[in-house]
């Protein structure tokens, strides 16, 4: 690869990190409030409200993350979502888990561990929707 190669691809990762970034950021608005909404509006036991906070972001976050960071093809959409359902459960279950270990074994503050649990997956939600799930096809070593 030239340098110039090099460089373009190394700017058009950082643009999919901060539009990557700026979508999570207006999903974990959406996310938070449907929580707290949910547990303490409603008095919904913490792992259902996490379950359908969860669910109703992961669908905006599918959406906006095919659209605007990843600017994937249209003709691949079964295979992005099944393969962004693998990654939202993978980043479930450790979401749950943060959550438990923080808010119940620690004592740490329900929201806090909530935020902490994001802030956790985040990155490994970046690499997989990038090297996984919306990865060009001259980008994967298998499809």
């Amino acid at each position: 690869m030239t340098d110039r190669r090099i460089a373009t691809a190394e700017s058009e990762r950082i643009g999919r990190i901060i539009r990557f970034l700026l979508v999570g950021g207006l999903i974990f608005v959406v996310y938070y409030t449907l929580l707290y909404l949910l547990h303490t509006g409603v008095g919904m036991r913490y792992p259902l409200a996490v379950a359908i906070s969860y669910g109703s972001a992961v669908a905006l976050h599918f959406l906006a993350n095919r659209s605007f960071t990843f600017a994937a093809s249209s003709g691949q959409w079964s295979q992005h979502l099944w393969r962004y359902s693998v990654t939202a459960l993978i980043n479930y279950c450790a979401q749950i888990l943060i959550i438990r270990a923080l808010f119940e074994k620690m004592g740490l503050g329900f929201y806090w561990s909530a935020a902490v649990a994001v802030a956790a997956t985040t990155s490994t939600g970046f690499i997989l929707l990038n090297s996984w799930v919306f990865a060009r096809a001259k980008d994967q070593d298998c499809s």
